[in-house]
């Protein structure tokens, strides 16, 4: 399981990257707001497997994630806004 905090101001963003056998499904992106102590789910990024490896690029819009299969790996990119 990986996690990565992005922060805006008092937003802090929260990606978890998860196995998927057991369940899960992917990428999970949660928000937390600093100021009021509320933490909510955004979204989930599905359909890439087992993403155990998370890393966001500089200038913070997209979220990379290396995925464990059986014979080889994937990598994966996608778009943040």
């Amino acid at each position: 399981m990986s996690f990565l905090t992005v922060a805006q101001k008092d937003l802090y963003y929260l990606y978890i990257g998860t196995y998927t056998q057991k369940g899960s499904e992917g990428i999970y992106v949660y928000q937390f707001n600093a100021a009021t102590g509320e933490f909510k789910p955004l979204s989930v990024a599905k359909g890439n497997s087992n993403p155990s490896f998370l890393a966001i690029s500089p200038n913070e819009k997209y979220v990379y994630s290396a995925g464990e299969t059986d014979k080889q790996g994937s990598v994966h990119s996608f778009a943040f806004d």
